[in-house]
């Protein structure tokens, strides 16, 4: 298997589990869903309140498609960052109207802003180390000649 199939086998999996998580009704409750669409209110609360809460809201919003923007980066080292940052916002998007739709989870802005983030920040993490790397092969390669 070529090691880009593997990344894009592997990015699809995981971005299909985090589409599975976000969507699993947790709490067993029916009710209606709720929006919250000013930008930030999420986040300063999450800091307010601090300790485990603004653990898991903000850093796990980051982290959540981070590993997708990664391998998304490995698997199309041509595709320019901003495409990423589109592809990590419309997956990002895609969540929250699911949620949505679904009717019993809470459709929030800030998701948007930190998943979307996440995943744009993880493929530009990817695409320096890929660089960096590409960088010090050329440098051994030149080394081993001389």
């Amino acid at each position: 298997m070529k090691r880009s199939h593997f990344y894009a086998w592997l990015g699809l999996l995981y971005t299909l589990a985090v589409f599975g998580l976000a969507w699993h009704n947790w709490t067993g409750s029916s009710t209606q869903p709720s929006l919250q669409l000013q930008i930030g209110a999420t986040i300063s609360a999450a800091f307010q309140q601090g300790g485990r809460a603004a653990l898991i809201n903000i850093v796990g919003n980051l982290a959540a498609f981070a590993p997708s923007g990664w391998l998304l980066a490995l698997w199309r080292p041509k595709m320019r960052l901003w495409q990423i940052g589109i592809i990590g916002l419309g997956l990002s998007c895609s969540v929250e109207f699911g949620q949505y739709w679904l009717g019993y989870r809470v459709v929030d802005i800030d998701d948007v802003v930190l998943n979307s983030l996440g995943f744009g920040l993880a493929g530009s993490v990817a695409r320096a180390s890929q660089r960096l790397i590409q960088r010090c092969t050329r440098e051994v390669d030149r080394g081993d000649s001389s």
